[in-house]
């Protein structure tokens, strides 16, 4: 099979793996609910969530332009997660989640006929599917679409070629992408990574960058807005694992996810 294959069979066949140290995805937020949703969590109301507090749906929900959600904390997490667990689904099961919660980690991005999927690695049972079988999409997430009338496939092909040089130290790689596109760059001064790990999570950003780059349209101005954004996390996650002694292949899905929700989020 080619990458562009395999990678839509893994997305499409993905099965979140509830025995994973998270239980569930970190960047589920809820998102707005869809005609019927909230008369659905109406059965669930009132019962015992898995850490003993009662899902009052009332209290939980709250209502916006676009129509009703769960409600978020100041940093932007549904109030669901608790410690990087979704309560909703550790109690009832996956099948209750709201749909967006649901589909995490796929991404899909559509563009006229053209149709991309990624699994997130922010979710640790994605990164140990990567390592099992030791995919590296690096051809797959660097293509170029015609027509490209702004030139964003091939300046995230660039964002991507950058993070996959293994001849320039990551942190370097950092350092040119932020000086690129002017944002103030200070990567950690701790451990150094070993390659076979800098490796990974060179992959593990770019997949990050794949999504989250043209994820919601092909638009030039949401593109100039997530970069900076993704750079910005790329250096938080990055600082956060250096300051891990015992970081290696076992371990770094749980670490990755760790860093996303503790360096990003809070």
């Amino acid at each position: 099979m080619t990458e562009k294959e395999i990678i839509e069979k893994m997305v499409d066949e993905f099965v979140c793996d509830l025995g994973c140290p998270c239980n569930c995805c970190l960047e589920s937020a809820g998102g707005i609910m869809l005609d019927g949703e909230y008369e659905k969590y109406k059965k669930y109301d009132g019962k015992k969530l898995v850490d003993g507090t009662v899902f009052n749906l009332k209290e939980m929900v709250e209502e916006t332009e676009d129509g009703l959600r769960f409600k978020q904390d100041k940093n932007g997490v549904c109030i669901l997660v608790k410690d990087g667990r979704c309560l909703f689904q550790s109690t009832f099961g996956r099948n209750v989640l709201h749909y967006e919660c649901r589909e995490y980690p796929r991404w899909t991005m559509h563009y006229k006929s053209h149709v991309e999927k990624m699994l997130s690695p922010v979710c640790p049972h994605v990164t140990e599917l990567f390592l099992k079988d030791n995919l590296y999409f690096w051809d797959y997430m660097t293509q170029v679409i015609e027509p490209d009338p702004d030139n964003l496939f091939e300046e995230r092909r660039q964002i991507i070629m950058v993070l996959r040089d293994e001849n320039t130290a990551l942190s370097d790689a950092l350092a040119l992408l932020c000086s690129r596109y002017g944002i103030d760059h200070t990567c950690s001064a701790g451990i150094s990574l070993s390659k076979e790990i800098e490796d990974i999570l060179r992959h593990q950003l770019a997949c990050t960058f794949f999504c989250e780059l043209l994820q919601k349209g092909y638009d030039r101005e949401y593109f100039e807005y997530t970069v900076p954004y993704c750079l910005s996390s790329g250096i938080k996650i990055y600082d956060y694992l250096c300051d891990i002694e015992n970081l290696n292949r076992n371990n770094i899905a749980v670490h990755f996810n760790k860093a996303c929700y503790n360096a990003i989020r809070k």
